[in-house]
């Protein structure tokens, strides 16, 4: 998945668990004018941030119509990403975490996720090594289950 749609995946996530303040809600809103007119599924992400069909959806499209090299849509996707980096882990969790088709050429390893929303951890793959899921909790952040 372009790491586009996953940071718009996110900002939506982020707004749909009401959890926003005004710095998150104008990176969000950047991406969107970024794509506007140009990203027919930008309201079906927003509305269901976790349906892999619709992020798939706005995937292909981003790619055929060359949106992934875009400098506007990388510059505004790149603030939007660096202000949820800002956030406290907290917040980030409580969205919940959503891994989805990673193929990769060598080892995958996914370790120590803990989310207090969802976490959804599916289609990964390893063409030549092994992929390694572990430490992975739900529940209240820094407590173990």
């Amino acid at each position: 998945m372009d790491p586009i749609i996953v940071t718009l995946a996110a900002g939506a996530t982020y707004l749909l668990k009401g959890i926003t303040d005004e710095v998150i809600k104008d990176a969000y809103q950047g991406v969107k004018d970024a794509l506007a007119g140009r990203l027919s599924n930008i309201d079906n992400i927003e509305d269901d941030p976790f349906d892999d069909d619709y992020c798939r959806a706005a995937d292909k499209e981003l790619k055929k119509k060359k949106l992934d090299i875009d400098p506007l849509v990388l510059q505004s996707t790149k603030i939007l990403n660096d202000k949820l980096k800002e956030r406290p882990a907290n917040q980030l969790t409580a969205a919940g975490i959503n891994i989805n088709q990673i193929i990769a050429h060598s080892d995958v390893i996914i370790k120590r996720l803990e989310s207090v929303g969802p976490i959804v951890v599916s289609q990964v793959n390893s063409t030549t090594g092994k992929v390694d899921i572990e430490g992975v909790s739900t529940g209240k952040v820094g407590e173990k289950n």
